[in-house]
């Protein structure tokens, strides 16, 4: 007659022969457990019996713990960022680099007693306890030649209770965190029996700090992040933490291995990522370890996992970049409803949907360059009409230092009336050159609206390619300058990349004040031409109608560039 099966106890669950209490936790009062969804508690016993009988205890503190968390006022409602942040410090299973700093303390904890127990001894008293270490260190020396670590099982759970850390009994590295108590407990006792000889050698006074306390990738990219003003860059470098943490776990940084970025490169490919989305996660994670490395938070002279990992994914075909738009292309979306049919966007969108693709293919700017822009940022040097790419106003940024810059107003932008409109916003009082765009988005991006309502817009009117967005504008700009003659370095002027890290050369152009010789630009700008595309049908009647009015004394400079105005100290940076 077969045995009858073992009944299941609720929250009970065994792993390699010892008990554990197991149960989830509440979304909503997860913050209260430091985010962790679930509860894991050793119930230190192999003895199924002694184990039904504490589950009920573990039950009841549980069920207290959670009845205290739903008190707190705001916590039915508590943020899912919040819920779904992982607890403070490192990896809660013993890891091998835990067990040197918890050995650290193990060992601060008894020389300070032993100060304590040394202080006023007689003679006498310090013979017997000479006698009684030599007597203590023979044993030890005994267990470690034998193996014998049954003696610290009840020290090693002790210690590792009171460091919130689990070692599953059996597994490798509790051994292994055995047998160096063992051996650290050995050191100890001769350092007590070199004090009693008189060769005392000072206990600091500040314990090591508790091994969960290492620094992880994410103390590492809080600390990088503290002073960074790019939320997207920011939440971007906090994606690729999250996705390493969720591959190789909480590890302390020291203990992070070359086999770890291994495994999350494994890990992508899984979910067939590009060769570019491994690079760029790669990338981050070796800036924010190289931060912990200049910052002390990783030891000097520390290897960085992330650096020089074998990635073993096809490159991306070029096929699959983004590109600029072809002349066909390019007649299609001027030609299409936007620009004949009196269609406008609805919402922020509006007047911005209709005039940012077209500056945009015309002066290569990038969208939020250009959505960003004041009426201030559209002025008259030496008689040239003029937009300034610049970060001068509260909500404004650059990419880089280099991309501040002047750009000549193509001729075919005012023939389809750009300046009428840039005086009929000036004329109403607003500061912004698209009035309706609102930067109250996550980013603080002044684009937010232009660049979703974009995407949708040419789908809608057969420009289907995946390759064609806003920024294929900045592609078109560059190619039709290259077709016109201009040369490389007039066209990286004209978008922003005359001066960058790769030309330090021309370090000492990085100011406002400083750009490239604006004739050659506007002369540029002259030459400038869409071969084969026709926007006849935008032009209006009078491209200067209401402009000198509107504009003032402000039209126009009689000498050079126009005074920078100080930026304000507020502001987001992007």
């Amino acid at each position: 007659m077969p045995a009858a099966p073992i009944p299941r106890v609720l929250y009970l669950h065994e792993r390699d022969g010892w008990y554990y209490f197991k149960r989830k936790i509440p979304a909503a009062i997860q913050w209260a457990f430091g985010g962790a969804k679930q509860i894991w508690k050793s119930l230190e016993t192999s003895s199924r019996d002694v184990a039904v009988k504490a589950i009920e205890t573990q039950r009841k503190s549980f069920d207290a713990e959670v009845a205290r968390a739903r008190q707190v006022k705001g916590a039915a409602v508590v943020r899912r960022e919040q819920v779904r942040q992982r607890g403070i410090g490192t990896s809660k299973y013993l890891l091998d680099a835990h067990i040197e700093p918890l050995l650290d303390r193990f060992e601060h904890a008894h020389l300070i007693t032993d100060d304590e127990e040394r202080n006023g001894l007689s003679v006498v008293e310090r013979a017997e306890r000479h006698a009684e270490l030599e007597s203590a260190l023979a044993q030890m020396l005994e267990q470690a030649a034998t193996e014998d670590f049954a003696g610290y099982e009840e020290t090693a759970q002790e210690l590792l209770t009171g460091e919130q850390l689990l070692a599953p009994p059996g597994s490798a590295v509790r051994k292994s965190f055995l047998q160096r108590l063992l051996q650290r407990d050995i050191h100890i006792v001769e350092v007590q029996l070199e004090r009693l000889r008189g060769r005392v050698t000072p206990t600091a006074k500040d314990a090591p700090p508790p091994p969960r306390r290492m620094p992880t990738m994410l103390d590492i990219l809080e600390h990088w992040a503290s002073d960074k003003t790019n939320q997207r860059t920011v939440d971007t470098y906090r994606g690729f933490v999250a996705e390493f943490e969720h591959v190789a776990g909480a590890l302390p940084c020291v203990a992070i291995q070359g086999e770890d970025a291994d495994t999350l490169v494994g890990r992508l490919a899984g979910r067939e990522c590009s060769r570019e989305t491994a690079e760029n996660y790669l990338g981050g994670l070796a800036t924010i370890f190289r931060h912990g490395i200049t910052q002390r938070l990783v030891p000097q002279g520390s290897l960085n996992p992330f650096e020089h990992c074998h990635i073993d994914i096809a490159k991306r075909a070029r096929s699959q970049d983004r590109r600029g738009y072809e002349l066909a292309e390019l007649n299609v979306f001027f030609t299409s409803r936007l620009y004949t049919s009196h269609y406008r966007p609805q919402g922020q969108v509006s007047d911005a949907g209709f005039w940012a693709p077209l500056v945009a293919a015309f002066t290569g700017g990038r969208i939020e360059e250009l959505c960003q822009a004041s009426v201030q940022d559209v002025s008259r040097i030496n008689g040239v009409w003029t937009l300034r790419i610049a970060e001068l106003d509260e909500g404004q940024a650059i990419k880089t230092e280099g991309s501040w810059r002047y750009v000549p107003i193509h001729e075919e932008l005012i023939r389809c009336g750009f300046l009428v409109y840039v005086a009929s916003v000036r004329g109403a009082g607003k500061q912004q050159l698209f009035p309706t765009l609102r930067n109250d988005n996550k980013y603080k991006l002044w684009s937010n609206a232009l660049g979703k309502w974009f995407s949708r817009y040419i789908d809608s009117i057969g420009l289907t390619d995946d390759r064609l967005c806003f920024h294929s504008f900045r592609f078109s700009f560059r190619q039709w300058c290259t077709h016109s003659g201009i040369s490389d370095e007039v066209r990286d002027a004209l978008t922003g990349h005359w001066v960058s890290d790769a030309t330090p050369g021309r370090g000492y152009m990085r100011v406002a004040e400083r750009q490239y010789p604006f004739p050659l630009l506007v002369e540029a700008m002259q030459s400038l031409h869409y071969g084969g595309l026709d926007l006849k049908h935008l032009y209006v009647a009078d491209p200067m109608k209401g402009v000198e009015p509107a504009f003032g004394q402000d039209a126009g400079f009689a000498n050079g560039l126009p005074a920078v105005r100080r930026k304000r100290a507020s502001g987001p940076q992007r």
